[in-house]
């Protein structure tokens, strides 16, 4: 059996992101049960080096190349299309998926985002035999942009941007999602918005996701390496909504915590740029690095992950990590939004400045509640870790299959 991912990233085991990274892993997964994977995939400049890194899967590149030309005509798309719509219509990402497809003749095409959805519906119709299409919700983004419209103050110009992007977003997602033979979420939470607007008849499976230290889940707490820093944060400076937790965690949270406990050390990992680390590393008790590959050794010398998200959605795959290496977690409920996890159980959880700064104290001067937390979060860690290839290749991709041909049948 034939699959094909088609993402608006490149898929690696060393992206820079968790996205790039499960993707790849499902595939290879994928691959070490029988079926035979490829990948389509929008390549920005700074992804060219990650293409060497798929070794022997067959790769077909949408290059998005750094010309004025290209930029202004992604300006004007985005005048009438959503800004993520607006992307994979500038790299033309509809016309290498038909490409793709007639090459490669896929049994399933697994898409990854709805405006990478909208690119493969528009080339079905191109193709020979229609194969199953799954749609794969890393984020519900219809259910971002309407808590998005909750929190923006209704009187300011971001409400108004916000307002315009929901109002074109959210219809075309879920009507995307509508012509899907699956849909995939990785949480309860997207899977209860998405069932409340999909039809019936449109199945929506739930998948674990993958994340780095998935494979080495153990019940007793995992060896700790000698403690180098208090506060880690993990993410991708390139995201936005990374920038804003960044910004958020070194302008108000971080100084209020070295105001009661001085000599605080902070790590963070993912600052993707000179500009980035010249705005946020400048503090001498703050280190700054680029992208760690050997992620889970720095859960490991950490005393305490921060997650100070205050939009997005879906699983986040830096707490999970977090979780299987027994690294006590303070986050936003917005980062636990598909976790779950209890507050002062599992992890601390606040949403205001004062809130975190106490959470973190509290553990930072505790060990001994800092232990037990991490206990209960591997605990919590090690039922919710599964096989999401098995789960693909044994249950999703089969069904969607089915679909796909009783819909074809209807259609003679």
């Amino acid at each position: 059996m034939r699959v094909l991912f088609v993402t608006d990233f490149t898929p690696s085991p060393r992206a820079p992101h968790a996205g790039g990274k499960m993707t790849f892993h499902y595939a290879a997964g994928l691959r070490a049960r029988g079926w035979q994977p490829a990948f389509l995939c929008a390549v920005r400049p700074h992804e060219r080096p990650l293409l060497e890194t798929l070794g022997d899967f067959p790769v077909f590149a949408a290059p998005v190349r750094p010309s004025l030309l290209r930029r202004a005509r992604r300006l004007w798309l985005s005048l009438r299309h959503p800004q993520a719509y607006a992307f994979v219509r500038s790299v033309n990402l509809r016309a290498a998926a038909a490409h793709a497809i007639s090459v490669f003749q896929p049994d399933v095409v697994h898409a990854t985002q709805p405006h990478v959805l909208e690119a493969v519906v528009d080339a079905l119709p191109l193709a020979e035999t229609r194969p199953a299409l799954v749609a794969y919700a890393i984020d519900v983004v219809a259910k971002s942009h309407i808590r998005a419209l909750l929190r923006v103050n209704p009187s300011s110009i971001g409400w108004q941007r916000v307002a315009r992007e929901a109002a074109w977003a959210i219809p075309r997602e879920l009507r995307l999602y509508a012509q899907s033979d699956a849909v995939i979420c990785h949480s309860e939470s997207d899977r209860a918005f998405l069932r409340a607007f999909l039809p019936i008849h449109v199945p929506i499976s739930l998948l674990p996701a993958w994340f780095d230290a998935c494979g080495a889940i153990l019940l007793a707490v995992p060896e700790r390496r000698p403690v180098k820093y208090d506060l880690l944060y993990v993410g991708n400076s390139r995201d936005p909504r990374s920038r804003e937790a960044l910004d958020w965690l070194l302008d108000e949270i971080y100084p209020r915590v070295c105001q009661r406990r001085p000599n605080t050390t902070l790590l963070i990992a993912g600052v993707a740029t000179e500009a980035d680390r010249a705005r946020w590393c400048r503090a001498p008790r703050v280190k700054c690095l680029e992208f760690e590959h050997n992620v889970i050794s720095l859960y490991d010398a950490s005393q305490i992950t921060v997650a100070p998200l205050k939009t997005g959605g879906g699983i986040h795959v830096k707490v999970l990590n977090a979780f299987a290496r027994a690294c006590p977690v303070v986050m936003t409920s917005v980062a636990n939004d598909g976790i779950g996890a209890r507050d002062a159980v599992e992890a601390r959880i606040a949403d205001d400045t004062a809130g975190m700064v106490e959470a973190i104290l509290h553990l930072l001067e505790n060990p001994t509640i800092r232990q037990t937390q991490a206990e209960l979060a591997l605990r919590w860690i090690s039922r919710y870790a599964k096989d999401g290839a098995e789960l693909l290749a044994e249950h999703i991709y089969p069904a969607a299959r089915r679909r796909a041909a009783q819909i074809r049948q209807k259609a003679y």
